[in-house]
């Protein structure tokens, strides 16, 4: 063996030991024991619904995972106390999962009229984000804040459920062909006007959680799914199929090793 051979076996161990699964791994098994557990939690829902379409595959640049509600304001010390240790560990849980190409985010929303405050988990991948976004311009040139592959969807997200920019939060991560439409469909409607919602009809993709449909996109109202809608389905069935069969690989009697999973398969 010629020290150009050594060199280069060398060269490709450090590089493995520098994967971003490496990191990932590192990450999870520093996470305390219960902790370890909600991020397998956290991630099984995230590949049972829609954001497997993000996880192990291109479809979604972006998914919501898991939604929460916690009483932050909670005139209960103690019931204010568990949820700020929720949203602690929530975060460590998203940070951890972070990793390479893709991002977890701990997205909160505005709920002035409760005690509760509404949080949700969402996953990116970065790299599909990034050109969708791109691909997008035209339709995401005009609102008012730059858009990143991390500030695109907390953003408009901030905003009130009847303000238009927040419903079409995740509008960028849908099928490319509805955009246009979004806004033109009603065209005395605002951006900014109370209570003005786009329509139109969804497309169902099946899920492992909801083998009839959950993975949703719009497309427009009087439109029937076409031959690109045809495509993504067929995509979407032959991830499924596949991720069924490595669910089954990686069960086990005390639940699915799901970080495990998504670490040897991404």
């Amino acid at each position: 063996m010629n020290y150009l051979t050594i060199f280069s076996i060398l060269g490709l161990l450090l590089v493995s030991c520098h994967t971003p699964q490496v990191a990932l791994r590192k990450a999870y098994r520093q996470l305390p024991p219960a902790e370890r557990q909600l991020a397998d939690s956290v991630l099984l829902t995230a590949l049972d619904n829609e954001a497997l379409y993000t996880l192990l595959d291109t479809l979604k640049p972006m998914s919501s995972v898991q939604f929460y509600q916690l009483s932050l304001r909670s005139a209960q010390t103690q019931e204010r106390d568990s949820a700020r240790e929720t949203i602690l560990k929530l975060q460590r849980i998203a940070n951890t999962l972070s990793a390479g190409d893709y991002q977890f985010l701990l997205q909160p929303f505005e709920r002035p009229d409760s005690v509760y405050r509404n949080m949700e988990i969402y996953v990116i991948r970065k790299s599909a984000l990034q050109k969708r976004v791109s691909d997008a311009f035209a339709f995401t040139a005009n609102w008012a804040s730059p858009l990143t592959p991390i500030r695109q969807p907390s953003w408009p997200s901030l905003n009130t459920k009847t303000n238009t920019t927040g419903g079409v939060a995740t509008a960028i991560c849908l099928a490319t062909r509805s955009m246009p439409w979004i806004f033109s469909s009603r065209p005395a409607c605002s951006r900014t006007a109370p209570g003005c919602l786009f329509s139109g009809i969804s497309f169902q993709i099946p899920v492992y959680a909801a083998p009839t449909g959950h993975f949703t996109y719009a497309i427009p109202k009087g439109h029937t799914p076409a031959a690109v809608d045809s495509s993504l389905h067929a995509q979407a069935s032959r991830t499924l199929v596949r991720y069924s069969a490595l669910r089954q690989k990686y069960s086990k009697p005390e639940g699915v090793s799901s970080v495990r999973l998504w670490i040897k398969n991404w």
